[in-house]
């Protein structure tokens, strides 16, 4: 928990939690945390997951509930996974690009790691499971990239799809009044499409986002 003092009591606060599966994290990953943001007025709270767990989405939400019960709540809450090597200064663009566009979230493109130049990022189709989940009908790719504008939501990439962000390198607005109201799942179902079953399911990521831009209008 931290106090507000009267020496930093004007500063804004990012807290930026950083999940891992084993408790290990990149080298690289935390020299990433602290060159993230060097303006005056940022104050940065980072906290780690050292024990880990394979329930990635239950170590989201312990993240989330430990920035709610911050006293002050930070004004941003950042996540950059264990894995991730963004460029210095990453917290820096996320924060002026949200501001400047307004974002409840943003997030930044992260490539998987199979040499397919895909990203962790979709075009989600709702109505298709039961419950009314949406699913992943593509993921976006590199080629996309060359149609699409720099920063990017469904509405400004023409799409009626909703789209589904990663949660890799992202930062969400903790002054909004959803953040008491939302929290991370993985849903999991087994479909029949055509005729054949399926097991079919939807990552905490892309559920977080679709219900951000459904519910609340936000992204």
């Amino acid at each position: 928990m931290r106090i507000q003092t009267e020496e930093n009591k004007d500063n804004k606060i990012v807290y930026i939690a950083t999940p891992t599966y084993d408790g290990r994290v990149l080298a690289s990953t935390l020299v990433s945390i602290q060159t993230a943001c060097q303006a005056p007025d940022i104050e940065i709270c980072h906290e780690g997951d050292n024990s880990g767990t394979s329930v990635i989405h239950h170590s989201f939400n312990k993240f989330w509930c430990n920035a709610l019960n911050m006293k002050p709540r930070p004004h941003w809450f950042a996540m950059l996974h264990a894995d991730i090597r963004p460029c210095l200064g990453w917290l820096t663009k996320l924060l002026r690009l949200a501001i400047k566009y307004d974002a409840g979230m943003i997030s930044a493109l992260s490539p998987i790691k199979d040499g397919s130049e895909d990203y962790s990022a979709c075009w989600l189709e709702e109505n298709q499971f039961k419950g009314n989940l949406p699913y992943p009908i593509r993921r976006i790719n590199k080629k996309d990239l060359e149609t699409l504008p720099p920063t990017f939501d469904h509405k400004m990439a023409g799409r009626s799809n909703y789209l589904g962000t990663n949660t890799g390198c992202c930062l969400w607005n903790f002054q909004r009044p959803w953040v008491e109201k939302i929290h991370f799942d993985i849903p999991t179902d087994i479909v029949q499409i055509d005729g054949i079953w399926k097991a079919v399911m939807l990552s905490e990521d892309w559920l977080m986002s679709y219900v951000l831009q459904k519910h609340y209008n936000d992204t």
